[in-house]
């Protein structure tokens, strides 16, 4: 599949009403030609890490048949997601294209009244870009995972633009905003089977040769 310019953008509109605020985020996240890396259809989600955890523990924990599109109208409290042992908030969502990456993604943080989100003012968020995986995880698929240092959420209802609150990501530094090129593993239930086909065959080999 060629790979072709890409912008990464991070739209969270702003929504302030009744005792409810919004964090907004505007502008393109990653932008440049990020050849051999990202493609038009490629789908990207931004993902807040609520524990505290780094993004390297996505290597080798990330499971298949994880939905990447279940995030509710706006304002969201996000899909929680764990991973490794610990718990992420996918807050946003979008699938690549030649021209950009767009679409509305609506989030509220813990102060935000009402709320039940997991995100806090300070936590560091990253963005994670599937070549093939659009609905949900698919195994064996890869994945990069994208963050500048200062990707971190701001305060409740602001208004901030990628380039001027957070670092824009391009060809130029993408290199070093890198975490990491990761495989999604199959689910569990996977890994069970397979063991369970694996014994079925192993013991229909050895009655076979019983009888032999």
């Amino acid at each position: 599949m060629k790979k072709t310019l890409i912008c990464i953008a991070a739209i969270c509109a702003m929504s302030i009403g009744h005792s409810i605020a919004a964090v907004s985020f505007g502008g393109t996240a990653l932008s440049g030609n990020f050849s051999g890396i990202l493609a038009s259809g490629d789908r990207g989600i931004l993902v807040n890490s609520d524990d505290g955890e780094s993004f390297t523990v996505f290597n080798g924990t990330l499971n298949s048949g994880i939905s990447l599109t279940s995030i509710s109208s706006a304002p969201t409290n996000g899909t929680t997601l764990s991973v490794g042992g610990s718990n992420f908030t996918i807050f946003g969502n979008n699938t690549a294209s030649v021209l950009g990456l767009s679409g509305a993604a609506n989030f509220n943080i813990a102060s935000s009244t009402p709320s039940n989100s997991a995100i806090t003012v300070g936590d560091s968020f990253a963005y994670v870009v599937f070549e093939n995986s659009t609905t949900s995880t698919i195994a064996g698929d890869t994945f990069r995972i994208w963050r500048a240092s200062n990707w971190t959420i701001p305060a409740d209802g602001s208004s901030n633009t990628f380039g001027t609150f957070a670092t824009q990501i391009t060809t130029a530094n993408q290199a070093s905003n890198l975490i990491g090129t990761y495989q999604v593993v199959p689910e569990p239930s996977t890994y069970a089977l397979l063991a369970v086909g694996a014994v079925g065959l192993f013991l229909s080999f050895r009655r076979r040769k019983v009888q032999a």
